[in-house]
């Protein structure tokens, strides 16, 4: 499942949604002007690699997250699923 997106988010950054579009679960990261939607596979058995996809894509901007912050100077606090929050 090769592909590539590239953008610049905006002011209004990070605005992250789990929703159901048309009955799909859909993760929506709106990063104003653009979005991004990641829809899983259409095929259950794709469904483990397409995790597994998710599973590193989360663990890769976590650790991305982490080095803007100690880069810039900024302190950071832990949230959900080990992400982190500039404060």
């Amino acid at each position: 499942m090769p592909f590539e997106v590239t953008f610049c988010p905006g002011g209004q950054a990070g605005s992250r949604t789990f929703c159901f579009v048309d009955e799909e679960a859909t993760l929506v990261d709106c990063c104003e002007p653009d979005r991004v939607a990641i829809v899983p596979p259409a095929d259950p058995a794709e469904w483990p690699d397409f995790r597994r996809f998710l599973e590193d894509l989360g663990r890769a901007a976590a650790e991305l997250a982490e080095w803007v912050g100690r880069e810039s100077g900024q302190a950071n606090v832990p949230v959900a699923a080990g992400l982190s929050r500039e404060v």
